[in-house]
C-alpha cells in the first residue's frame, strides 16, 4: 500500500464517523463528549478511534550488526467498549507498511478486558490482555515478532483505617521469533504472585512491606546468545522481598517514593543460580508551576529475559520534563540511561553480555485539533554500546502522528 493510500484510508475513516452521513438508518455525527447513537446498545457504548503515523528511522537493525534506514507508515483503529460501570473491553489493530524489505510489513494487535467487583471490604480486579507486535529490539539486535497473553487477579483488602493488604496472582505466556537469525522461542509461561502490606503513617506518608515470587517455564528454544545460536530449556524461580516509603506534599506538587530489597533467582534447569542481588527504586516528582512537572527516577533490578535466556541485572536512571505551552500544546522531554548485565545461564561457556544504553527524546503535541483530533511530532535517539559484536547501535527516529477519537 502506498503512502498516499494509507493516509487517504485514515482520512476516509474519520470522515465517515464525523460527516453526519446516515449509517444503519441513524445519524453518525454526535456532539462533543458523546458517541454516535448507532454505537450504543443499551448500557454498552463503543468509543472508536483512528490514527495515522509516519516515522523515518536511521540505524535500526533488522539483523545484528547491520543498521538500515527505513520509513514506516501505520494506520491504527481502536474500539473501546464500556460494557458496564465496572467492565470494559478494548481492541486495536495496527497495520504497518515499511519502505525497507528488511523490515517486513506487519499487523500488530492488542486486546484487553478489564473489570472488577466488591465483596464486602475487598475490592477485586481482573485484567486480561493480548498483544502481537513486530519491531526492532536492542535486546535481540534484530526485527523481533513477539506474542503474549496475560491474566491478573488482584485483591485490595482494608484491614483497619491505616492498614491495607494487597495481593495479586498473574500469568503471562510469551513467544518470540527472529526469522532472520533462525531464532524461535516457543510459548514461555511465567506465573507470579505477590503480597503487600501498606500502612499510612500520616496523611502524607506511608510505608509498605511485601514479598513476591515467580516461576518461569520455557520449553526447548533456539535463541541467539551473544553471536551463538543456542538450543536449550530453562526453568527459573525468583523470590523477592521489598520495603519502602511514599511521601507527598500537602499541595501535591512534590512527591517521593523509595523502595529497596533483595531478589534471588534459582535455575532448576538451563543454568545456575547466584547470590541474592540488591534491588531498589527511587522516584521524585516536582511541580514548580501548574503547567510544569519535573521527574527523576533511578533503580536496580534483576529479571529473567526470555528473549536471551539469561538473567538481566539492570541499573537505570531517567529525567523527564512535562510542559504545557500556550494553553494548548504539550511538550515532553526525556533523557536517561541503562546499564544491563546479561548473566549467561543457558550455556556457561558463552561469555556474559554487558550493554550500556542511553536515550533522549522530545515530542510536541496539540491535544485538541479539529474538534476530536490530536497531532504530534517527535524525535528520539537511542545508543547502545555492547561488548558483544553486532549489538552496538545508535538508531534515531522522526515521527509524525495524527489521531482522532470519540
Amino acid at each position: 500500500m502506498t503512502r498516499p493510500t494509507n493516509f487517504v484510508l485514515f482520512a476516509a475513516i474519520v470522515w465517515f464517523l464525523e460527516s453526519g452521513s446516515v449509517a444503519f438508518g441513524q445519524s453518525v455525527g454526535a456532539p462533543d463528549g458523546e458517541v454516535p447513537t448507532w454505537l450504543q446498545w443499551g448500557t454498552v457504548k463503543v468509543h472508536p478511534s483512528a490514527s495515522y503515523d509516519y516515522s523515518y528511522s536511521e540505524g535500526a537493525e533488522a539483523t545484528p550488526g547491520n543498521p538500515s534506514n527505513s520509513s514506516v507508515q501505520s494506520v491504527a483503529l481502536g474500539f473501546l467498549a464500556d460494557l458496564s460501570s465496572r467492565w470494559s473491553a478494548d481492541y486495536a489493530p495496527t497495520w504497518k507498511y515499511s519502505s525497507n524489505p528488511q523490515f517486513p510489513n506487519s499487523l500488530d494487535q492488542t486486546a484487553a478486558l478489564n473489570g472488577g467487583a466488591t465483596v464486602g471490604d475487598c475490592a477485586l480486579t481482573l485484567a486480561e490482555g493480548y498483544s502481537s507486535t513486530s519491531t526492532p529490539l536492542i535486546e535481540t539486535g534484530a526485527q523481533t515478532h513477539q506474542e503474549s497473553f496475560s491474566s491478573q487477579l488482584a485483591a485490595a483488602q482494608r484491614l483497619t483505617d491505616t492498614l491495607a493488604l494487597n495481593t495479586s496472582l498473574g500469568q503471562t505466556i510469551e513467544s518470540a521469533n527472529v526469522a532472520s537469525e533462525g531464532v524461535h522461542i516457543p510459548q514461555t509461561a511465567d506465573w507470579t504472585g505477590s503480597g503487600n502490606l501498606a500502612y499510612a503513617l500520616s496523611s502524607s506518608l506511608n510505608a509498605s512491606l511485601g514479598m513476591s515470587g515467580s516461576f518461569v517455564n520455557e520449553p526447548t528454544s533456539t535463541r541467539l546468545v551473544g553471536t551463538t545460536i543456542v538450543e536449550g530449556k530453562v526453568q527459573v524461580v525468583t523470590a523477592s522481598l521489598t520495603g519502602g516509603f511514599g511521601w507527598h506534599a500537602a499541595d501535591r506538587k512534590n512527591s517521593l517514593t523509595l523502595q529497596g530489597g533483595a531478589s534471588r533467582q534459582e535455575y532448576l534447569q538451563g543454568g545456575s543460580g547466584g547470590p541474592a542481588s540488591p534491588t531498589f527504586s527511587v522516584a521524585l516528582s516536582h511541580k514548580p508551576y501548574d503547567n510544569t512537572t519535573l521527574s527523576v527516577s533511578a533503580g536496580e533490578s534483576e529479571n529473567f529475559s526470555y528473549l536471551t535466556g539469561q538473567t538481566d541485572i539492570a541499573k537505570n536512571v531517567q529525567f523527564s520534563l512535562e510542559q504545557r505551552l500556550l494553553g494548548h500544546f504539550e511538550l515532553n522531554v526525556g533523557v536517561g540511561g541503562t546499564e544491563a548485565h546479561y548473566v549467561a545461564s543457558t550455556a556457561g561457556s558463552i561469555p556474559s553480555r554487558n550493554d550500556r544504553t542511553y536515550f533522549y527524546n522530545a515530542s510536541l503535541g496539540l491535544a485538541q485539533f479539529l474538534r476530536r483530533g490530536a497531532i504530534s511530532v517527535s524525535y528520539s535517539r537511542t545508543g547502545n554500546n555492547s561488548n558483544v559484536p553486532g549489538f552496538s547501535q545508535s538508531p534515531q527516529q522522526f515521527d509524525l502522528r495524527i489521531g482522532w477519537s470519540y
